[in-house]
C-alpha cells in the first residue's frame, strides 16, 4: 500500500494552494465544482457523486485543458455582456420616465398658459420622444 499526501491551503474566494507529494499545483473552487491545472470535477449535488477528469500528460490532455478553459472563458464573458446590456436596458428606461416626467410637468404649465421657452421645449420634446418610441415599437413588431 502507497502513502498519499495531500493538502490544501485556501487563498480565499474559492483559490487554492494544492501540496502533494508529486508537486504544487493551483485550482479554484465553485459550488459548481472545481477546476485545477491538473484537471476539474464538477459536483452533482448528491452527495459523495462527482465527476472528475484528469488532463493527460500528453499533447491531447493539454489541449483538452484549453478548450475547457476556452469554454469557461466564454460562458463567463457571455454572462459579463447580459448583465451589462441588462444594466443599461434599466438605464435607459429610467432616462426615458424620468424625461417624461420632467417634461409632462412642465407641459401641464404650457397647457395652463404660462408661455415659457422651457414649457414650449418640455411640449415637443415629449412629442418626439412619444414618436421615437412608437417607431421603436413598429421596428421591433416587424
Amino acid at each position: 500500500m502507497a502513502f498519499r499526501f495531500f493538502r490544501r491551503i485556501n487563498l480565499g474566494n474559492g483559490l487554492g494552494l494544492n501540496v502533494s507529494k508529486s508537486g504544487v499545483s493551483t485550482s479554484v473552487r465553485t459550488r459548481f465544482g472545481s477546476f485545477g491545472s491538473k484537471g476539474y470535477s464538477i459536483r452533482s449535488g448528491i452527495t459523495g457523486l462527482s465527476y472528475r477528469k484528469y488532463f493527460g500528460s500528453s499533447r491531447k490532455g493539454k489541449n483538452d485543458a484549453a478548450a475547457f478553459l476556452l469554454i469557461i472563458l466564454a460562458i463567463g464573458l457571455f454572462y459579463l455582456a447580459a448583465i451589462v446590456l441588462w444594466n443599461l436596458l434599466l438605464f435607459v428606461a429610467w432616462l426615458f420616465a424620468r424625461l417624461y416626467f420632467v417634461f409632462s410637468q412642465q407641459y401641464s404649465l404650457y397647457e395652463a398658459g404660462e408661455n415659457s421657452y422651457f414649457a414650449q421645449l418640455a411640449a415637443t420634446t415629449i412629442t418626439i420622444l412619444l414618436l421615437f418610441s412608437l417607431l421603436l415599437l413598429y421596428i421591433y413588431y416587424v
